[in-house]
């Protein structure tokens, strides 16, 4: 089960090094280093090390089939046909991601309560 336990802003610069495979594929991965560079005072070797540790934890996580608990969003964002807000392993697709293009079956709750506890852990 992999499970939401708080939510942390970012700059869409910081949020692209959280994902530095796709920056990759999209052509920006020299821009996720200098960023790591910058954020943390890094050499480039010490950027595209993080880099590499990261794409293996990826490769690792990648062999698991994860549900997904949605359920501290209560409140904020409603899944069409999962009102408990837990996505089994089997229904995870349905979620597409950024590569896929399909539509999001996530919806934010207009005027909907953000729980404190997204924001508290």
């Amino acid at each position: 089960m992999q499970r939401l336990v708080g939510v942390v802003a970012l700059c869409g610069a910081c949020h692209e090094t959280q994902h530095s495979g796709l920056a990759e594929v999209n052509g920006r991965g020299e821009f996720v280093v200098e960023t790591l560079m910058r954020v943390n005072d890094w050499s480039s070797d010490e950027a595209e090390a993080d880099i590499e540790d990261s794409v293996k934890r990826w490769g690792r996580l990648t062999t698991v089939d994860w549900a997904l608990d949605l359920a501290a969003l209560d409140g904020w964002l409603t899944l069409e046909g999962f009102s408990s807000l837990v996505v089994g392993a089997e229904a995870r697709a349905i979620l597409g991601n950024t590569i896929d293009g399909l539509p999001r079956k996530l919806s934010v709750v207009v005027g909907g309560h953000i729980p404190e506890a997204v924001w508290t852990w």
